[in-house]
């Protein structure tokens, strides 16, 4: 028997576990390594795409199922593959036309699909916004719309009045807006996580730091915000942790299960 057997410990990655593009600590990584070695189940959460994670190699391996574009595809931790997938509706591209470009207060418009591909636009060019619509192909998981601080939390708020309940707005980072379907997001995805998962899960702990990880936060039987955690975190967390410049993770695994 492990210390960890039945526990599910899923970490956000940009600003949770990791600082910089992809700097991880060693003190992090070795009590990853201790926590999977005594029967944890580790996984990480992130809007990335599964083939991000392919590009870090064997500097962390997650030992359960990926939980990639904020929940839009769940990724098996070795191959990559799809497990399970949340997609939008094509819906989405009236919303764009009418809400986002029709405003003309976006700097850019990022619709992820599956491969890790997106096709972008950027105000910038000369584009016309309906030819961007119209030439959009493949399953999408999210739209990432670009702007100032002020208005990413501008939009956020108006499209949550508009489309309660049709769509999700959630910031990734101060100036990015995510579009996520309805049932999607890292809170629902934890659940179909521990559905794919290789051994039974009993306890599950969510860690994060931003606007877009308060779903895992709140699901989480034990939800922990970094120290450098938004404030909304913070509210919704259960314990609070170290900044994650200071091996947060490592004090998780350690001080906190």
């Amino acid at each position: 028997m492990g210390r960890f057997d039945g526990v599910l410990l899923c970490s956000d990655f940009d600003g949770t576990l990791s600082y910089g593009e992809k700097h991880i600590s060693s003190a992090n990584l070795a009590a990853i390594e201790y926590f999977k070695a005594n029967g944890g189940q580790f996984t990480l959460a992130s809007g990335r795409p599964p083939a991000f994670f392919s590009e870090l190699g064997e500097l962390i391996r997650p030992n359960a199922p990926l939980m990639t574009l904020n929940g839009g595809i769940i990724a098996d931790p070795d191959t990559y593959a799809p497990l399970s997938v949340c997609s939008l509706d094509k819906g989405v591209y009236d919303l764009l036309l009418t809400e986002v470009f029709g405003n003309g207060i976006t700097k850019s418009v990022h619709l992820w699909h599956g491969d890790g591909a997106s096709e972008n636009w950027f105000a910038s060019d000369a584009v016309n916004p309906c030819d961007f619509i119209k030439s959009a192909t493949g399953v999408l998981y999210k739209a990432v719309l670009v702007q100032s601080r002020q208005g990413a939390e501008y939009l956020r708020d108006r499209l949550r009045r508009l489309y309660a309940g049709k769509y999700l707005f959630e910031r990734s980072w101060h100036e990015g807006l995510e579009i996520l379907p309805p049932n999607g997001g890292k809170g629902a995805a934890l659940s179909a996580i521990k559905k794919h998962c290789r051994f039974p899960v009993e306890y599950t702990v969510g860690v994060g730091d931003f606007e877009n990880d308060v779903s895992l936060v709140r699901s989480a039987d034990l939800g922990i915000a970094v120290g450098n955690a938004l404030p909304c975190v913070k509210e919704a967390a259960d314990r609070i942790s170290a900044p994650n410049t200071q091996d947060a993770l490592a004090q998780i695994i350690y001080e906190m299960l």
